[in-house]
C-alpha cells in the first residue's frame, strides 16, 4: 500500500536533507532500505550490520553520517543479551534478537571526538529493557573512555520505566534538557 517502502523511500531521505541531518539513527532497516538510501543521500556513509548474524541478516540500526563532516575512529556492535559478543542472541525475555551499534567519530571541523551509540530496545519484555539499559550504561561507561556520549534509539520505554531511570542516572534525557521546546511526543516509545 502507500505506506511500502518503495513509496516510502524519497521521502525518508527528502526528510533527511530538508532538515540538514549531519548524522541519523536508524531502527527497523532492512539491507535493501540501506542500499536504496545509500544511493539517494550522497555523501552520506554508514555504519551497522543486520542483528540476525552481524552481517546482512535482519534488521539493522545504522548511523548514518555526512563522510565530508564526520571521520569513524572505532565502531562495532553488540547485542542486547546476556551474550552481548554472539550475533543474533536473544537476551533475557526479549521477543527478538536486538543490538546496539557505536562509534568514536571525529568532527573533521573541529578535530573533537565523541561516541555515537544507535539501538532498538525490545518492544514486548520488559526484563530485557530493563537489562538493556543496564548493559548499555555499562558499554558506554567502557568504550567511550572520558569522550562526550550521544545515546539514541528505539528504547520503547516511557519516563517511569526502570530502564528510562537507568539510563538517566547516567545520560541526560535531551528532551528534558532541550533549550528550545521539543516537537513530539514525551515518552521515549
Amino acid at each position: 500500500g502507500v505506506h511500502a517502502w518503495p513509496n516510502r523511500k524519497d521521502k525518508v531521505a527528502s526528510v533527511i536533507r530538508f532538515h540538514q541531518a549531519d548524522i541519523v539513527g536508524m531502527q527497523e532497516v532492512l539491507r535493501r532500505q540501506i542500499d536504496d538510501l545509500e544511493e539517494l543521500l550522497p555523501g552520506f556513509a554508514w555504519i551497522g550490520v543486520g542483528r540476525d548474524d552481524g552481517e546482512n541478516g535482519g534488521e539493522f540500526s545504522p548511523i548514518f553520517y555526512r563522510a565530508d563532516r564526520f571521520a569513524v575512529i572505532d565502531n562495532g556492535t553488540f547485542w542486547l543479551s546476556e551474550t552481548p559478543e554472539v550475533p543474533g542472541s536473544i537476551g533475557w525475555d526479549a521477543a527478538i534478537t536486538r543490538i546496539a551499534n557505536w562509534a568514536v567519530m571525529e568532527d573533521i571541523e573541529s578535530g573533537k571526538s565523541f561516541f555515537l551509540l544507535n539501538t532498538h530496545f525490545d518492544h514486548r519484555g520488559t526484563q530485557a529493557r530493563s537489562e538493556s539499559a543496564r548493559l548499555l550504561v555499562s558499554r558506554i561507561e567502557d568504550l567511550a573512555e572520558g569522550l562526550p556520549v550521544i545515546a539514541g534509539g528505539d528504547f520503547n520505554v516511557p519516563p517511569t520505566a526502570e530502564a528510562y531511570l537507568t539510563m538517566t542516572s547516567v545520560l541526560s534525557d535531551s528532551y528534558v534538557r532541550s533549550e528550545t521546546p521539543p516537537h513530539g511526543v514525551a515518552a521515549t516509545n
